[in-house]
């Protein structure tokens, strides 16, 4: 049972927390077109121009970035559903129990469509469907719609559990990659806020990368 009010204890907000120590030190197993891409984030940064992180625009952060959570997030379970939702830009992870498959017709989103099945005491959840103009984390590795994230999530204690998380792109990465994220239970007095980012949306990126102020 996931039921309860979550922060992320994984050490950092990069996806590969378990292997590196900070968000330079992770090596994603991305393609040479891809790798470039990434790599001129970081330099573009570095220079002080900004990087087009798409959050900056108030614009959801997708998943597999939903795992990274700055701010808490709350999962309510029941027998047919899953449903882990994050403060940081009011996103929500529905996990489908009841044994339904992803539509033929499905339409990608941020978030994209999760199935999940028991095995024993870990709840597998794969996820399809989403959006390719989202980034993996804070940053800025690439993704194409063609990612499949799955997640094996079991309890380590009563108030602590764990993803192990694999995230597959053939067009993106040249093999798997994996992790694993951590999660503390908050006390029962902690909940989740509300996140109203378009009532602070004032900022864009103009042309030349610079930040502007676009309402008062």
């Amino acid at each position: 049972n996931f039921n309860g009010v979550w922060a992320n204890a994984s050490g950092g907000i990069h996806f590969d927390t378990l292997n590196s120590r900070s968000r330079r030190d992770q090596e994603p197993p991305l393609r040479p077109e891809y790798m470039a891409q990434w790599q001129q984030r970081w330099a573009d940064g570095d220079a002080g121009v900004a990087t087009s992180d798409p959050t900056a625009r108030c614009i959801p952060p997708g998943f597999p970035r939903f795992l990274t959570m700055v701010l808490p997030g709350e999962i309510l379970q029941a027998e047919h559903q899953l449903n882990w939702y994050a403060e940081f830009s009011e996103a929500t992870i529905r996990v489908f129990l009841d044994g339904r498959q992803a539509p033929e017709d499905l339409v990608p989103s941020y978030n994209g469509f999760s199935t999940g099945v028991w095995e024993d005491n870990t709840l597998v959840v794969k996820t399809t469907g989403l959006r390719g103009d989202t980034l993996v984390d804070t940053t800025g590795v690439p993704h194409s719609d063609q990612l499949t994230v799955s997640m094996h999530m079991s309890k380590v204690t009563p108030d602590f559990f764990k993803v192990d998380v694999e995230l597959v792109d053939p067009v993106v990465f040249y093999e798997p990659w994996t992790t694993t994220k951590y999660y503390t239970r908050l006390p029962e007095s902690e909940f989740v806020q509300e996140y109203a980012c378009q009532a602070g949306n004032r900022f864009e990126v103009n042309a030349a990368g610079e930040i502007e102020v676009i309402f008062e």
